[in-house]
């Protein structure tokens, strides 16, 4: 996701926002549409799962914690998973003969200019 069509970033924005950008254009977004009061900031999520009554209500049984550690739980329409691009990477499990590569590996969400450097990109989908 890169913008929401009912609320178009900076047309100076860049196709693939720098994460502090994409912050500043969701928190816009939140105080424009008054979504603040809908989100929980600095809470961990512990559990979602369907209830018996998933089928016939589409509801979601979430239970997560609060900054004091008091755990709640609530009954959602929809979750929406994220994966934390921006925040968290997560490195592939090492593969038979990674040992072997001397070079640096970094993921993408470390990725800056590498210009004049010699480069080797590896997708979890490819093939070859």
């Amino acid at each position: 996701m890169t913008a929401y069509s009912d609320y178009p970033p900076d047309p100076k924005s860049a196709n693939f926002m720098h994460n502090t950008e994409m912050h500043k254009y969701l928190i816009s977004y939140a105080d424009h549409f008054d979504l603040k009061k809908y989100i929980k900031f600095n809470h961990k999520v512990l559990n979602i799962e369907r209830p018996e009554s998933y089928d016939k209500s589409g509801q979601w049984n979430v239970t997560y914690e609060d900054e004091s550690g008091a755990k709640h739980s609530e009954v959602f329409d929809a979750v929406l998973l994220c994966c934390g691009h921006h925040a968290v990477p997560r490195m592939p499990t090492p593969w038979p003969g990674q040992e072997l590569f001397k070079g640096r590996m970094i993921h993408s969400h470390s990725y800056r200019s590498h210009i004049g450097e010699q480069l080797c990109f590896i997708d979890g989908k490819t093939r070859y």
